[in-house]
């Protein structure tokens, strides 16, 4: 077999083992949908944003300084892990305080208790180490490892759930600390040929390049903090506005599936920019741009599929109690395409040394999000088809902005690139 066919045939196990993510997270909501109902949907919805949240502060962009430390400037990937660890167990108490500061604040909606306290904090702190875990393994070449690597937390997360659900009404703090255990056990196993003596050369700390460690991740993790804002955000908005845990509950089928119907897009993105930051073509932009309205096209089409199935889909599967939220889902999936657009584009635009467009196109839609939803529900609009309207409208407004960056890009390209081929 020749080298590229192989690379390709890897390539692409790659890709459909980390599928397996996703399914694992749709038949996460699915069980708790038909077994629960709406109301511990909107628990376990809520306590799944807050610590996504508390994970991607505890990361802090890290995973991204450590692929660009370790590859460019040859630091310890055996010191970067072993320092991970401590980090992670150092976050646990953090996480904790974070808690009780969001609950104060209205932001967390989780059992007000010590024990839960604790346990969402050893759960980020955890899923941490996992993360940063993560960050290193990816630079030892594994690609089939790091698929399992990256498919741990959604894997886990299901089985505790399963788990949760056979002995009765699951405790979701609980079930996160298992999930996060069960990660971080797992990655510790896959983790130890580059933990291990004899592995990669051990480096002191004080010797790390901190400064880049500090800098590079500066827009990852201003763009995941963003992304992970967004469905936090809107379950306060319902909550403020009189929103139950059942009503979170109906409102997370719609940003389940808009947010997980992407990731194959969000996978492919990385893959991309390897691509294209590893040859200077100036025309890309161009091409990109050039394809931009028979793409809106194709958005619009699809959208109203989209729309018109998940009407009919939604209380077929995931139950007749769901049926109240269909007219929400169809609103947030009505612009599904276009938010794979601007996903599909962020790539590009990053490779042009423009990230600081992805992370104000972040910016923009929670800004959206939050000014729309607002006026919406205090003008009397139904609660959860406003905060999905608002939804939408800054998923548009987010794509319009980087549509706009784009075409000014192209339009700086000399006569001769744009006519390339």
């Amino acid at each position: 077999m020749a080298p590229s066919s192989l690379w390709r045939r890897l390539r692409f196990g790659n890709l459909a083992l980390q599928a397996v993510g996703p399914l694992c997270g749709f038949v996460t909501v699915l069980v708790i949908a038909r077994v629960g109902g709406a109301g511990p949907q909107g628990e376990f919805a809520q306590t799944k944003a807050w610590v996504e949240l508390l994970v991607v502060i505890g990361c802090f962009g890290f995973p991204q300084s450590f692929i660009y430390v370790i590859n460019r400037l040859g630091a310890s990937a055996r010191t970067l892990g072993r320092l991970s660890v401590a980090y992670g167990l150092a976050f646990i108490p953090i996480g904790s305080a974070l808690t009780l500061a969001g609950l104060s604040l209205g932001w967390a909606h989780v059992a007000g208790t010590a024990g839960a306290l604790w346990l969402l904090g050893l759960a980020s702190g955890l899923f941490v180490v996992h993360g940063l875990w993560r960050g290193v393994f990816l630079t030892s070449g594994r690609e089939m490892l790091f698929a399992v690597f990256s498919i741990l937390a959604p894997v886990t997360l299901l089985l505790s759930v399963l788990g949760g659900l056979c002995w009765g009404q699951p405790a979701f703090p609980v079930l996160f600390a298992l999930s996060g255990a069960a990660s971080a056990g797992v990655g510790w196993a896959l983790m130890r040929p580059v933990l291990r003596r004899g592995g990669a050369p051990e480096q002191p700390v004080s010797a790390l390049p901190w400064r880049a460690l500090l800098a590079n991740g500066g827009h990852a993790f201003a763009q995941a903090l963003l992304l992970v804002l967004q469905p936090l955000l809107a379950y306060v908005l319902i909550r403020a506005h009189g929103g139950t845990d059942s009503d979170i509950g109906l409102f997370n089928v719609g940003v389940f599936l808009a947010q997980g119907l992407s990731v194959p897009i969000s996978m492919l993105a990385p893959l991309l920019f390897a691509q294209w930051t590893s040859n200077d073509d100036a025309a890309r932009v161009v091409r990109l741009h050039a394809a931009t309205r028979r793409w809106l096209v194709l958005d619009l089409l699809l959208g109203a599929l989209a729309a018109a199935c998940s009407l009919v889909l939604v209380p077929l599967v995931f139950g007749p109690g769901y049926g109240a939220a269909a007219p929400a889902v169809a609103v947030m999936l009505f612009v599904l395409p276009l938010t794979c657009h601007g996903r599909l584009i962020a790539p590009a635009l990053h490779a042009h040394d423009r990230p600081a467009v992805n992370t104000m196109a972040g910016g923009i839609r929670l800004a959206c999000l939050a000014a729309i939803a607002w006026a919406g529900l205090s003008w009397g609009g139904p609660l959860l088809t406003t905060v999905a309207g608002a939804w939408a409208l800054s998923e548009v407004a987010a794509t319009a902005w980087m549509l706009r960056v784009l075409k000014h890009l192209a339009g700086q390209q000399p006569r001769a690139l744009a006519e390339a081929p």
